[in-house]
């Protein structure tokens, strides 16, 4: 049993992170605002029983952490370049056997918890800010040989290529050994929850490369193409079936014996020449032929028409002697070709006028995305002018209202000092009648002093000697 995970990086520009989580995310809708099936969703008819929900989980905005790092990289003047690779993707494939047996056990949360848990060690490792993962069940393909479904198990893991700790990008600083480190995390993080799923040989030592989607489909198809066109050269000689021989079936039953398609049109062929069945068992056995055939995916059945384009073209080059005797019918023949000639010519300007369409549409929104870019910058930088004007204008308030509080605080002073000097302002002008009325009044008292004698006092009087003094100018 396969137990593999592996991890493929892939990385973008900020532009191509909305139609990527279009795919990822399942959520594409019409004009009418129905939710469409995706492309590369297979019915769950054709599924085998092997039918899964979709499991996505968002940790963070990509757009509020893109604008976050903007703003960080506009303060230390490493201005953000429009063309760099933003958003950093992985796609972790785990093996169809391994994941049917933990879902059996009911381990679903687990496995969930485990790519989580990778996306963890990925930050704690190199830097890089989680963003969201969707792990898509819906996917997968049927072997033509064996008809059997089989389920491709795969998350799209998604990171901000920013280190916010550190303040710098992060793919830059990553080599070839620190790619594949990423592998062994990724096998750490399912054995720690208890899953006992095992990193992949190292491209270093298989020698293999990553198939995309779009490689895998191309091989199957090639593939199926051989498969149809031995299949169609083996049906165009059902009517010289008495020139091939037993032996000659047989030596290709052996050749294609895991060939399922092939095997049943050979076996048919066999049964018809060693006469082991009648006329009408031969017209089901076609029969059953045709059904085979018709399963056949859409792509297969164009190929199969193509192929027989292509025999049509073989038959008609066969009979190149038959041509030259007739030359009108000769020459016609020669028009035709040129014609699909010209036919392919016209198809290949078509296909370069849709390139150019496409290139100049991906050029015009460049041009939008630059003015779109620059207006933005010139934003930020008005917006951050007057944020630091705004500032200082705080800053002046504030030196005003200490300036206006230290007056304040003067002003009573000098209010107090006021006072006291007024008090004693009053108590100086008292003194100095005082002392006016003493100097008016000492030549007086000593006058008196001079009329009175011992024998004026009487001690058995009630009138003192001090009645002597009394100054009627007194006042």
């Amino acid at each position: 049993m396969k137990k593999f995970v592996s991890i493929n990086s892939k990385y973008y520009t900020s532009n191509k992170y909305k139609g990527l989580n279009v795919h990822n995310s399942r959520k594409k809708f019409n004009r009418n605002g129905n939710l469409l099936i995706h492309k590369n969703t297979v019915p769950e008819v054709q599924r085998q029983g092997k039918v899964f929900e979709n499991v996505s989980k968002k940790f963070n905005d990509f757009n509020e952490l893109l604008e976050k790092q903007k703003e960080i990289q506009y303060k230390k003047k490493s201005y953000h370049k429009k063309n760099s690779n933003t958003y950093y993707e992985q796609v972790l494939v785990l093996s169809e056997d391994m994941f049917l047996e933990e879902m059996k056990k009911g381990n679903k949360d687990l496995i969930l918890k485990s790519i989580e848990d990778y996306m963890n060690l990925i930050k704690k490792e190199y830097g890089f800010e989680p963003l969201e993962f969707h792990l898509h069940l819906d996917e997968g393909h049927t072997n033509p040989e064996t008809e059997e479904f089989h389920l491709n198990v795969h998350a799209h893991i998604g990171f901000i290529n920013f280190d916010f700790d550190k303040e710098k990008t992060v793919l830059r600083g990553i080599n070839k050994a620190g790619f594949s480190k990423m592998q062994d995390l990724a096998q750490k993080a399912f054995q720690d929850n208890g899953l006992d799923f095992v990193r992949g040989v190292s491209k270093d030592l298989s020698k293999k490369k990553h198939k995309d989607k779009e490689a895998f489909v191309r091989n199957k198809i090639d593939k199926v193409y051989k498969n149809l066109q031995f299949a169609e050269s083996l049906l165009l000689k059902i009517d010289n079936l008495d020139k091939i021989s037993l032996e000659q079936i047989q030596e290709k039953k052996v050749q294609y014996k895991d060939n399922k398609l092939i095997k049943r049109i050979l076996d048919t062929f066999y049964k018809i020449k060693n006469k082991q069945i009648q006329e009408k068992d031969f017209s089901k056995d076609i029969e059953r032929l045709e059904k085979t055939i018709s399963k056949l995916s859409s792509e297969e059945k164009e190929l199969l028409d193509s192929i027989t384009v292509k025999t049509e073209k073989f038959r008609d080059l066969e009979k190149f002697e038959e041509w030259s005797e007739n030359p009108d019918k000769f020459v016609e023949k020669i028009k035709a070709v040129e014609l699909a000639k010209k036919n392919t010519e016209l198809e290949k300007t078509i296909d370069e006028l849709k390139k150019l369409v496409i290139d100049t549409t991906k050029s015009a929104e460049r041009k939008i995305e630059e003015v779109e870019n620059s207006k933005q910058q010139a934003v930020n930088e008005e917006r951050w002018k007057w944020e630091n004007r705004l500032k200082s204008e705080e800053n002046k308030t504030n030196k005003l209202r200490r300036d206006v509080k230290n007056l304040v605080v003067q002003n009573n002073k000098h209010i107090l000092v006021h006072s006291v000097w007024q008090q004693f302002a009053d108590q100086l002008n008292v003194k100095e009648k005082f002392i006016a009325a003493e100097q008016k009044l000492m030549p007086q008292i000593d006058k008196r002093l001079e009329e009175v004698s011992i024998n004026d006092y009487d001690p058995m009087s009630n009138k003192s000697i001090l009645d002597k003094f009394k100054f009627d100018d007194l006042d």
